[in-house]
């Protein structure tokens, strides 16, 4: 996300970028709210010029889908649910995009 907040270019996509910007650092808080409010649109995805193939290979949504599900799993009642979040991401053979476009 440091790139991300760096080069701003996907600001006008969704509020995850206009959310980002007051915030300089990340704590896992943070991460976490950012997480629940992307949709897996993907349009950053695909205007990002760090994405795959670049060597960086950014992948806003897909890091976006890992943190959400783990803060689904903390949230979980009883806690024995958050296993049903977890094995959608264990057997995550969908498209980049995730389950949005299965």
């Amino acid at each position: 996300m440091t790139v991300c907040n760096a080069c701003r270019y996907c600001e006008a996509y969704c509020p995850v970028f206009q959310a980002m910007e007051q915030r300089v650092t990340f704590s896992s808080g943070d991460l976490a709210y950012l997480a629940n409010l992307c949709h897996n649109c993907g349009e950053c995805l695909y205007a990002c010029q760090y994405a795959p193939p670049h060597e960086f290979g950014i992948d806003v949504p897909r890091t976006l889908s890992k943190v959400r599900v783990e803060s689904y799993e903390a949230a979980a009642w009883p806690p024995f649910a958050a296993v049903a979040f977890r094995q959608a991401v264990d057997g995550d053979d969908r498209s980049p995009l995730g389950s949005a476009h299965s």
